[in-house]
């Protein structure tokens, strides 16, 4: 499965997340308001900084 990095975790970026997680993706989850990550690290996911995310990831989703 791939790594993938989700930059912005509003409704839109949040869901995307969660989708990629559930179907078995590493999913590393970007965004600037504190707890935006919480509900995916909660479902195995994990929260980061986009670049360092980025640099370790296969496939980077921006969503603004």
């Amino acid at each position: 499965m791939a790594v993938i990095t989700v930059i912005g975790l509003g409704s839109m970026g949040l869901g995307m997340a969660l989708s990629l997680r559930r179907a078995g993706h590493r999913v590393i989850g970007c965004d600037l308001r504190e707890g935006a990550a919480d509900a995916l690290v909660a479902i195995g996911g994990e929260a980061g900084e986009p670049a360092e995310a980025a640099a370790q990831s296969d496939i980077v989703v921006s969503v603004v």
